[in-house]
């Protein structure tokens, strides 16, 4: 396990792995079945979970590989994206990726041929061939 606090104390990142690896001459190390909680500028949590990922030496970027999933605590209004590939950088507060995803929040599902997000100002921006869909 692996926690990052914030200026009052409070966790702010915390990162657990079934596995961590790291080889010689290699600057990132592998995960399995990491499973991160993280709290953006707005105090919101998130909790990404994926089957591996890598995260860079000095810990700036996670990248989170194969059956990823990104939720947004419950709330009014919970929201889980799904892909295979998810980018998270400054501090939680950057999410991204060029693969498809899968967005779903109550009522509504929305595809689309990746994302970027900040997290922290509640901005998403789809960037393809997006689809959507409201019951």
């Amino acid at each position: 396990m692996w926690q990052q606090f914030n200026h009052q104390g409070e966790t702010a990142r915390q990162l657990h792995a079934d596995r961590l690896e790291q080889w010689p001459g290699d600057s990132t190390a592998r995960l399995q079945q990491p499973r991160l909680m993280l709290v953006d500028s707005r105090r919101q949590h998130w909790h990404a979970s994926a089957r591996n990922g890598r995260i860079s030496e000095t810990r700036a970027t996670l990248v989170l590989e194969q059956q990823v999933k990104l939720v947004r605590e419950p709330g009014d209004s919970d929201l889980v994206l799904s892909t295979e590939l998810l980018r998270i950088a400054d501090q939680g507060n950057l999410a991204e990726t060029d693969q498809p995803v899968v967005l779903e929040s109550g009522s509504w599902h929305v595809s689309a041929e990746g994302f970027r997000a900040e997290l922290g100002n509640q901005q998403l921006e789809l960037l393809g061939n997006v689809r959507g869909i409201h019951d």
